[in-house]
C-alpha cells in the first residue's frame, strides 16, 4: 500500500485538535512566557492552516524549551513525513508515541508512517493498537488498510 505524502499528513493532522488548538492568534509574535506547549498548538494551528514553514518555526522553538513536548513531536513529525523524510519522520513519531504511548493519534501516525515507508513490510502492531484506543479510528484504518 502506497500513500501520497500529502494524504497521510492531511489525513492525521487534521484529525481533530481539541486537546491542543491555540487559544492565541497562530501567527502572533513569541512571548518570553509562552510554554514549550504554548508554541507547539500555535505551531498545530499553523500547520491546519497550511503555513507549514511559520509551524515549523514554532515547533523547533518548543522542542528547544523541552525536547520531550510530544505535541510538537507529532506535528513536526507530520511535516517530516509529508516532505517525504520519512526516517526523521518516524524518529519524531518514535518520541511522541514513547512518551505517550496510548495515543490514537500518534499510535495512528506512526502507523501510517510506517506504511508510507516500507508498504510490504508495514509493522501493523501500531494500527492494531491506535484502534483498540478510545477515539478517532480513521487514520488507523485507512494505513492499515
Amino acid at each position: 500500500m502506497k500513500l501520497p505524502f500529502a494524504l497521510a499528513f492531511s489525513a492525521i493532522l487534521l484529525t481533530g485538535c481539541a486537546s491542543h488548538c491555540p487559544t492565541a492568534e497562530p501567527g502572533a509574535a513569541i512571548s518570553t512566557s509562552e510554554t514549550a506547549g504554548d508554541l507547539a498548538r500555535r505551531g498545530h494551528k499553523l500547520a491546519e492552516q497550511g503555513q507549514i514553514e511559520a509551524a515549523r518555526k514554532l515547533l523547533e522553538q518548543a522542542l528547544v524549551l523541552d525536547p520531550q513536548q510530544a505535541g510538537a513531536l507529532f506535528d513536526r513529525g507530520q511535516i517530516l513525513l509529508s516532505e517525504g523524510q520519512l526516517q526523521l519522520a518516524l524518529a519524531d513519531l518514535d518520541s511522541a508515541v514513547s512518551l505517550t504511548p496510548n495515543s490514537e493519534r500518534y499510535l495512528g501516525a506512526r502507523c501510517v508512517a510506517r506504511a508510507v515507508a516500507a508498504p510490504v513490510n508495514a509493522d501493523l502492531a501500531d494500527c492494531n493498537q491506535a484502534l483498540a484506543q478510545p477515539g478517532g479510528k480513521a487514520n488507523a484504518l485507512i494505513a492499515r488498510g
